[in-house]
């Protein structure tokens, strides 16, 4: 039986860091959009320093944007805020990782019924039966 080696490990970490990553975009919005109950949980804002954070809770209120920075209740004036941007699935990342994933998972199952735990090529269905010269024996 194989074992876990700190390559698969480290495939494993990648793929679900991939799996969090991936399916998601940050695309610009306007103030107008940041309405108390159909707003985002959570923005991004660049200030004209090129400066990037996130608010919590964010709202709009006359001139200012209100929420929570670092767990801190914070307003910044709409004229400080160069751009605002959200974070939503983007349709063709996700498509682009189910593809790449589906890939992976056929390289790893090719890996693991065609190799023992030495790297060598073992005997199974995708070894001929008149070709002993893939297997080992």
């Amino acid at each position: 039986m194989k074992t876990w080696t700190h390559t698969t490990a480290t495939i494993i970490a990648l793929a679900v860091l991939l799996v969090t990553a991936a399916c998601t975009a940050r695309y610009s919005i306007q103030p107008a959009q940041l309405s108390p109950t159909h707003g985002p949980d959570r923005v991004w804002v660049t200030r004209a320093d090129d400066s990037t954070f996130a608010v919590d809770q964010p709202r709009v209120r006359g001139d200012s944007l209100f929420g929570i920075v670092g767990g801190t209740p914070e307003h910044i004036p709409l004229i400080d805020v160069a751009g605002l941007r959200e974070e939503r699935v983007s349709p063709s990342r996700t498509a682009g990782l189910v593809v790449a994933l589906g890939g992976v998972a056929a390289a790893f199952t090719y890996y693991v019924v065609t190799y023992d735990t030495g790297g060598r090529r073992v005997c199974n269905l995708l070894c001929p039966i008149n070709n002993p010269a893939c297997c080992i024996g």
